[in-house]
């Protein structure tokens, strides 16, 4: 199994919490089992890591809304038609094209309002307000390059010893009376959740589950709440290196790293979810889209996102052991609201200002199961479930559901 599939299928395993209640009860007993499992300074130096961090309370960001994303770089103009809405112009209308000939003019006066369409669209005026996943683009952290980690991210944000992360889910909840908009003068708070579970990992070694919370809001209130989990673990020569110092200890004794599969106790079998998402779930709507190496470089810019995996081909395929280039798990999951917004019936009255039936979206969850890579073919599907809401999720090239989302709208 791949080590990023094994690393994110264990989110839904029994598992150790850290938090404000718990962290004097925190046993370190389930993690004995394996000769790989954390040792109790591990354990330690994650739960001192844990409260300082809780203790230091939420980072405030503060930044003026500027008229469109690409404000945040400075030269606007010079990657406002460029970079900044060809490549969500790609990725809304599902082509990934670098023609960008179908983009028409966003600056002439429109005789009436029509449909903005998810991710095609330039913001141009002072008080338009931002699509759900627009936020992305700002309160990003200018972390320099020497407070950088070896693999690109920011060094500070990790649990000791636990040095390489995946992105593992996240739920966000909108106000849909009060979302962001162009000219706002926003804020976010960014902390540590109150918990942090630690887990077996197999042949990975230890896992530990970071929760952030970020609160997105402007003069007049909160605009949305986002709960993401974000997954750490230890570089494979480290877990190799204690999985042999294990092995000497015990006497030769190898350690059993086997992933146990849930089994059903009256029937002896593998538990399966009959409604579990599968590539043979069927579907209302369908793109088929093929993120190139541009669309990933441009994403990490926009976004201030330096992790190695998605522009660093070497690094990645020599260094953490991937085929190819990683997509971003947030690109994944912002292509999926795309395609629900063109396919949403007609604007409901919680998006007439903008026109977009989007911005009656009210919460949204995705989680990641397992990677997509560059150039390789994913189709990003969805369905009506019910009044107001949606599932959408991605088949990668292979059949595997790499993503799957629920969204609720206000209808």
């Amino acid at each position: 199994m791949h080590r990023a599939h094994s690393a994110l299928a264990l989110f839904r395993s029994p598992c150790n919490r850290i938090g404000a209640p718990s962290v004097r009860s925190f046993s370190a007993s389930a993690l004995a089992r394996t000769a790989v499992s954390a040792d109790e300074r591990d354990i330690e130096r994650i739960m001192r890591w844990a409260k300082n961090k809780q203790d230091a309370g939420p980072v405030r960001y503060e930044q003026f809304i500027g008229p469109e994303p690409a404000s945040l770089f400075g030269n606007a103009s010079a990657i406002k038609e460029g970079d900044l809405v060809r490549t969500f112009k790609e990725v809304g209308d599902g082509s990934l094209s670098t023609t960008g000939a179908d983009r028409g003019s966003r600056r002439g006066a429109a005789s009436k309002p029509k449909r903005r369409e998810a991710l095609t669209e330039a913001i141009t005026q002072s008080g338009d307000p931002l699509l759900p996943y627009y936020h992305f683009f700002y309160f990003l952290r200018p972390t320099p390059e020497y407070a950088l980690g070896s693999d690109g991210h920011p060094a500070d944000i990790k649990p000791p010893s636990f040095s390489e992360r995946m992105f593992a889910n996240a739920t966000l909840k909108f106000n849909t009376d009060n979302p962001l908009r162009a000219g706002d003068r926003g804020w976010m708070e960014d902390s540590i959740g109150p918990e942090i579970s630690v887990k077996q990992g197999g042949q990975r070694g230890p896992l530990v589950f970071v929760q952030e919370l970020k609160r997105v809001g402007n003069d007049r209130g909160l605009c949305l709440e986002e709960i993401r989990n974000v997954v750490y673990f230890k570089p494979k020569a480290v877990v190799e290196k204690e999985r042999a110092e294990a092995e000497a200890a015990s006497g030769g004794v190898k350690a059993d790293t086997t992933e146990k599969p849930k089994k059903d106790a009256a029937a002896g079998k593998k538990k399966t979810d009959p409604n579990a998402i599968t590539k043979d779930t069927p579907f209302d709507f369908e793109k088929v889209v093929v993120p190139s190496r541009t669309l990933l470089f441009r994403y990490s810019a926009l976004v201030y996102f330096t992790h190695r995996i998605h522009y660093d081909h070497p690094y990645t395929t020599k260094v953490e052991g991937y085929p190819d280039l990683v997509v971003h798990g947030p690109l994944v999951s912002s292509l999926l609201l795309s395609l629900l917004d063109h396919n949403l019936p007609s604007p409901s009255p919680a998006a007439r200002l903008s026109n977009s039936p989007l911005l009656g979206l009210e919460e949204y969850s995705f989680r990641l199961n397992s990677p997509y890579f560059v150039d390789r073919e994913i189709r990003l599907r969805g369905r009506k479930v019910d009044a107001g809401k949606y599932d959408v999720w991605g088949v990668d090239n292979e059949g595997k559901v790499g993503i799957t989302g629920k969204a609720v709208v206000k209808e």
